[in-house]
């Protein structure tokens, strides 16, 4: 299998299921609930997409007085290279170009050519502009969704949002806006394969592990 076939196989559920694992909080997710910490993100993303959809995106940064920023320099984070943030504080989009460039250096190897440099940092900017909506328009994702017990001791309960539900807007989002025909998380995962940090076989692997878990939730919502 290709790089191409991979991304065709990998729906928006299933991809948000995994960001949604990545959680800090996942494990305290109830089963019962847990349809509701992907279906409701994916479609604020779509909803809030319709109304910039096919609008060019760094002319809507330039409409809503966000500046962009393109930083020659490589932000790391726990060993993660940051490719793209944003602060509210200031209303700056930063785009780390060192990042982007590698990024889409390393996919030449796989011959996935269907995205160049600009496109990443389209769809960074697109993502990263989620973000200032929910900041200054729709509110934040995970506020919207209940919290859950992170911390339950001798009675005394510490409730958490779930933080990634911001981020499955922020894709749903930017697929949708920019009428990708993949997930924009795939590309993180085309990453780690052109870079050898893991083998394409075990990405398979492990999308196919959660398919198998995620009809389990689909069960125990019926």
């Amino acid at each position: 299998m290709n790089i191409n076939e991979f991304i065709n196989i990998i729906d928006d559920e299933i991809m948000s299921f995994a960001e949604l694992k990545e959680d800090q909080v996942f494990s305290k997710i109830e089963k019962k609930e847990l349809l509701n910490y992907i279906k409701k993100p994916i479609n604020i993303g779509k909803e809030e997409a319709l109304i910039y959809k096919d609008k060019n995106i760094e002319d809507l940064c330039y409409e809503f007085g966000i500046k962009i920023n393109f930083i020659n320099k490589s932000q790391d984070k726990d060993l993660i290279a940051i490719r793209a943030d944003y602060c509210d504080y200031d209303k700056n989009i930063n785009i780390y170009t060192d990042s982007i460039y590698k990024m889409a250096s390393s996919f030449k190897s796989l011959n996935f050519n269907n995205i160049n440099s600009d496109d990443i940092i389209k769809i960074h900017l697109a993502h990263e502009f989620f973000h200032f909506l929910e900041y200054n328009k729709i509110g934040l994702v995970n506020e919207k969704l209940p919290k859950v017990i992170n911390i339950n001791f001798l009675g005394i309960k510490k409730c958490s949002t779930v933080l990634k539900t911001r981020e499955i807007g922020a894709h749903i989002f930017c697929k949708n806006m920019m009428n990708l025909k993949f997930h924009p998380k795939c590309i993180d995962y085309i990453y780690l394969i052109s870079s050898k940090q893991l083998k394409i076989e075990e990405i398979l692997k492990y999308f196919n592990d959660l398919k198998y878990e995620y009809e389990y939730y689909k069960r125990e919502d019926v």
